[in-house]
């Protein structure tokens, strides 16, 4: 049984670090873009800024639905309370 617990956080960190790395490569080009379109004078650039400042406040919060998600789960099921899927079987 703890095995199966263990199993299940390391398929849960392997999530989150490939979401993470997705973020991070995300952020990258964002940045990259809004130099370019500052240095270019580009009408993007505005669009670019914007984005540098509301990207990084949604990855934040899918990182945190995520968690609560997942601690509620777990909360459930240490208090024994069924699962939807749980349930049909």
């Amino acid at each position: 049984m703890g095995d199966n617990n263990y199993q299940k956080k390391v398929s849960n960190m392997k999530y989150s670090r490939v979401f993470a790395w997705i973020c991070i490569v995300l952020l990258v080009v964002i940045i990259i873009a809004t130099a370019v379109t500052g240095i270019m004078g580009s009408r993007y650039f505005y669009g670019c800024l914007f984005m540098c400042m509301v990207v990084p406040f949604f990855m934040y919060v899918v990182l945190w639905i995520g968690k609560v998600l997942n601690s509620v789960h777990e909360d459930s099921k240490e208090k024994n309370i069924p699962n939807k899927e749980e349930e049909k079987d």
